[in-house]
């Protein structure tokens, strides 16, 4: 779905902050199709979308990664259920164009292996997977986004770990 802003426009996007599960963890962002920036993948929720399906969507058209090998992290104890679902990591309310906002809720997951499948059509190609120091020190990664990343990464071996699958579940309970 093809998405446009105008002035005073607010609109309601997803992200997500993507993490190896290693000892030095990479973290996924992409050259935005659009805008001259490096970020991490997300997108707008569609109207009657849950903003959890929304981050799940866009992972997968924008990066090809699967459901199953996600594992979303958790700050708070929750036991996925109807109505039941990870918290975001973070708020980031940002003009994206005169007058228009975006006020997007950022997830965070680790993953099991690289993505499964390529972006799709039309998305960027341009995934880079880097390090924690690299995303601070590339010019094109707005600092709030290498500033967030830096500060979930002790989350990464405390927080609850909750397979992205048995969430979906939940959501398949929501009513219509």
């Amino acid at each position: 779905m093809s998405h446009t802003a105008s002035p005073g426009q607010f609109c309601l996007t997803v992200s997500a902050l993507v993490f190896t599960d290693e000892a030095t963890p990479l973290v996924l962002v992409h050259q935005h199709k659009r805008y001259p920036v490096v970020i991490q993948p997300g997108g707008h929720v569609d109207p009657g979308e849950h903003p959890w399906q929304a981050v799940v969507r866009e992972l997968g058209e924008e990066a090809g990664i699967a459901p199953e090998q996600l594992q979303a992290l958790s700050p708070v104890e929750f036991t996925p259920g109807p109505g039941q679902f990870p918290a975001p990591v973070g708020l980031d309310v940002h003009e994206v164009s005169q007058g228009a906002t975006h006020t997007d809720l950022i997830f965070a997951f680790v993953i099991d292996g690289p993505p499964r499948t390529p972006p799709q059509a039309g998305e960027s190609s341009q995934l880079l997977w880097l390090s924690l120091p690299a995303l601070a020190a590339h010019p094109l990664v707005p600092d709030r986004v290498a500033a967030l990343a830096v500060a979930l990464q002790p989350g990464l071996t405390s927080w609850l770990r909750v397979p992205a699958m048995q969430v979906g579940t939940a959501i398949r309970q929501l009513p219509q």
